[in-house]
């Protein structure tokens, strides 16, 4: 065990401490900061937190238990499990999360392919690009393109394309076609 009682200086391009697990701290001179059991970081400008947490790539954030920023630049990844793969501009927030390019996934198991925005426990698919999906298991089992659905358990069709689904479960309160601007509601409207 060490002890150190006055001033610690120490000097040169990083620090670093280790145990037997891996690195346990570390500040690189260009940028990065690496924090946690088996933590890694194999560029500059990265902060990586957590038990065998991740980041690629340069200007990336990777917050908790294997969070992973396996790819480019730009991504956050907080959460146990929280992924952003080997892509740009993705945020994934909560366990199990996952992002592509440009993507916001929010809540545990949310993910969303490329342009998509995923908030809600379980809402979206990897698959379907370009979608907005707001609720518990939006979108889930979508995996079409320029969607918007909006409701706890609206899952939406498989290859549902350019369609506009507000409701909960199958009951879709309103509905319509993002692509001739048809409007269908379940009920007369009042």
């Amino acid at each position: 065990d060490a002890q150190i009682t006055g001033s610690l200086l120490v000097s040169g391009s990083s620090v670093e401490f280790k145990a037997s697990g891996g690195t346990v701290f570390s500040i690189a001179e260009t940028g990065s900061f690496t924090l946690g059991e088996g933590a890694t970081n194999s560029s500059d400008n990265n902060v990586v937190i957590g038990r065998n947490a991740i980041a690629a790539g340069a200007f990336n954030i990777a917050m908790g238990n294997a969070a992973d920023n396996d790819g480019q630049s730009y991504n956050i990844a907080i959460g146990s499990g929280a992924n952003t793969t080997n892509t740009s501009y993705g945020i994934a927030i909560g366990g199990s999360t996952y992002a592509k390019g440009s993507t916001i996934a929010i809540g545990h198991s949310s993910m969303g392919g490329t342009g998509t925005v995923a908030i809600g426990y379980d809402a979206g698919s990897d698959a379907g690009d370009y979608n907005v999906l707001l609720g518990y298991a939006a979108g889930k089992s979508t995996t079409g393109d320029n969607n918007i659905i909006i409701g706890s358990g609206s899952l939406g069709a498989a290859s549902m394309a350019n369609q506009l689904r507000i409701g909960h479960a199958d009951l879709h309160v309103i509905s319509g076609s993002l692509t001739t601007g048809d409007v269908i509601f379940a009920s007369t409207a009042s």
